[in-house]
């Protein structure tokens, strides 16, 4: 809400729907979907348990024994109790 005399109209621009192709994006992204799909990129990109492949990169990693190895954190959380219930505390290690 603006208050009488406290905004004035600079411009008066056309309507965006008017000039949008709503259809054309839609059949651009279909075909944006398709190509992926059949080609495996992105979110459709498939690994088979035994190597990582990348098509052609030649980094491709060995993933049939994969471990990960995490360093122990410097600090974790833990719940304290008491009379008033629990709160998250954060503990040194």
């Amino acid at each position: 809400l603006v208050r009488k005399g406290g905004a004035k109209m600079m411009m008066e621009s056309t309507s965006v729907q008017s000039n949008f192709d709503y259809e054309g994006m839609m059949n651009d992204m279909t075909n944006l979907e398709e190509t992926a799909r059949s080609k495996g990129m992105g979110i459709f990109k498939v690994c088979d348990g035994i190597t990582n492949d990348n098509g052609d990169d030649d980094n491709a990693v060995s993933t049939s024994n994969f471990i990960a190895e995490f360093e122990p954190m410097e600090y974790t959380t833990e719940i304290q109790y008491g009379d008033d219930g629990g709160k998250s505390v954060v503990v040194s290690n």
